[in-house]
């Protein structure tokens, strides 16, 4: 099985790093940022109450109300690619992590199509993902 096939879509970023350690860091980001985290999914530790095949992954759903909101004003069936999701996923190797978040720019191409305005506010999206999971990583401040 390979962990990390290439999809356009989506971007990721090697850690030496365990999943749970780097997933924690996350939402602690997200907390200082006050940015509301929905849902934290530990894949591993539901798939092991059924004891079947797991691996070390977790699925963190965190949001902007204010933000999404704007969304929803223009375009109502933007709801069900919303909250954001970031995965922590442990590397083929068995040493390391994989975080991975999907291109908010690509993800919206096509509402993009319809509301031009779209495209800077997902801009700004990505710009902010890839700032928290830099900073998670190397475990530094938030900084404007």
């Amino acid at each position: 099985m390979k962990v990390l096939p290439m999809f356009d879509s989506l971007i990721s970023t090697f850690i030496k790093e365990e999943p749970m350690e780097i997933a924690h860091r996350i939402c602690r980001r997200l907390e200082e940022q006050q940015i509301n985290i929905y849902a934290v999914v530990d894949h591993q530790a539901d798939m092991n109450a059924l004891q079947v095949f797991s691996y070390p992954a977790f699925t963190i759903m965190f949001g902007n109300p204010r933000i999404g909101s704007k969304l929803l004003e223009k375009l109502p069936c933007a709801a069900i690619d919303i909250p954001l999701r970031i995965a922590v996923i442990q590397a083929e190797s068995g040493q390391g992590s994989y975080v991975i978040f999907r291109d908010i720019e690509r993800l919206f191409e096509q509402y993009i199509e319809k509301v031009a305005e779209l495209r800077e506010w997902a801009q700004e999206i990505n710009r902010t993902l890839h700032k928290l999971v830099d900073q998670s990583i190397h475990n530094h401040k938030w900084e404007e």
